[in-house]
């Protein structure tokens, strides 16, 4: 049985990206697209739905239709589309809207998918823990965290740059941060 999804998605591109992604997959259903919350709402008192998904990949928006929304549906289940570089605020508000799922924008197709038909690996992924860098990885990570360049790094580590850049790419890779921002903004909010 299919997964019936109400897409919300105020950006086109994203909004385009998201329905044709979605349009593929025989497990999910699209029952609707909107672009605001007034849509949205309009779309649910109309539709049965399983999943009610919400892109906040785009422009920053106002959430204030979402408690409202979610009252009138309880049992359905709200998921929202992050973006990767996650801010700690932007999570609390979320959550007070009656969010409790969330997925990475920067999740693979698979990911998205299992999250929307609810399947265990659709839990919301933490990046690695910092127990899976190594010690060295770790110590360059602190140091990202709080702003050093790569030559600063070598400097206060006694390393080549050559070496610091390798360690960077794999603490990247490991934690599966685009870019040295986002690991930052990872040590600062995940990590113990």
């Amino acid at each position: 049985m299919p997964v019936h999804v109400l897409l919300c998605a105020n950006h086109p591109t994203i909004r385009a990206g998201l329905l044709s992604l979605l349009s593929k997959w025989p497990d999910v259903q699209l029952i609707g697209c909107c672009s605001d919350g007034r849509s949205c709402l309009e779309a649910l008192e109309r539709h049965a739905v399983d999943v009610f998904l919400l892109d906040l990949q785009g422009p920053p928006r106002n959430l204030h239709w979402l408690p409202r929304l979610h009252a009138r549906r309880p049992d359905t289940r709200f998921l929202a589309l992050t973006p990767p570089a996650r801010v700690p605020s932007q999570d609390a508000r979320l959550e007070s809207t009656g969010y409790t799922e969330q997925i990475d924008g920067a999740s693979s197709p698979d990911a998205l998918l299992a999250a929307l038909k609810g399947t265990p690996s659709a839990a919301p992924s933490s990046p690695t823990s910092p127990t899976t860098l190594t010690p060295r990885e770790s110590e360059v990570l602190r140091l990202m965290a709080c702003g050093h360049s790569n030559k600063a790094i070598a400097r206060a580590l006694d390393l080549s740059e050559y070496t610091v850049k390798n360690h960077v790419k794999q603490v990247l890779r490991k934690l599966g941060a685009r870019n040295r921002t986002q690991a930052a903004l990872w040590m600062r909010t995940a990590a113990p």
